[in-house]
């Protein structure tokens, strides 16, 4: 039922489970964690054509062949039982969760990224340093500081720069301030194309 009939029907690519998906993850105890899923579903062009209504693939160029699409290698340890030193390398959506702003690149829709990830954290705080790479020599750097007090009140800060131009280390950095860098100048240069 459709409660207007002069819009159509929808399939997101996004929001589509894939007809059968199978996680395939190898753990190293409680230290290191490889996940990737394998799935068989239909592609990006096959969910925007017109005759679409369903999430299987009907011919052979509706299959979907770009995958796994979620993969990740987590690594992680306590140290003096209740600080944990994590690291995370892999491609899949990350999210910080709800926030007032919303985002397009730390949400489930943002697929096509590969992200480095190390976090600091213990009952009462969280340090979290990503850098995410959306495309050749595009990257996202972020810093994410959380508290928590009382079991109750929570407080974070996040500062990022989504910069058009190579990798650098300057921006990994933990204590750092990333607009400290005046990289809205920086780059002038290059995204010209004269470096």
């Amino acid at each position: 039922y459709k409660s207007n009939p002069d819009v159509p029907w929808s399939h997101n690519y996004y929001l589509q489970d894939e007809i059968v998906t199978a996680p395939v993850s190898f753990a190293v105890g409680d230290v290191a964690l490889i996940q990737s899923d394998i799935f068989f579903g239909k592609n990006y062009w096959a969910y925007k054509e017109d005759n679409n209504f369903t999430n299987l693939p009907l011919g052979y160029n509706d299959m979907e062949f770009f995958w796994p699409r979620n993969s990740y290698l987590s690594m992680g340890f306590k140290v003096n039982g209740k600080e944990t030193i994590s690291f995370k390398l892999g491609r899949a959506p990350l999210s910080f969760g709800q926030s007032q702003t919303g985002s397009i690149i730390l949400s489930e829709n943002f697929e096509a990224d590969g992200f480095a990830q190390l976090s600091f954290f213990s009952p009462s705080l969280k340090y979290v340093l990503t850098t995410i790479q959306s495309d050749v020599n595009r990257y996202f750097y972020l810093h994410r500081i959380e508290g928590r007090f009382f079991k109750r009140i929570q407080f974070s800060v996040v500062e990022g720069a989504f910069i058009n131009a190579p990798f650098e280390f300057r921006f990994l950095n933990p204590l750092c301030i990333v607009h400290s860098f005046c990289t809205e100048q920086n780059y002038d240069d290059y995204n010209k194309g004269q470096l």
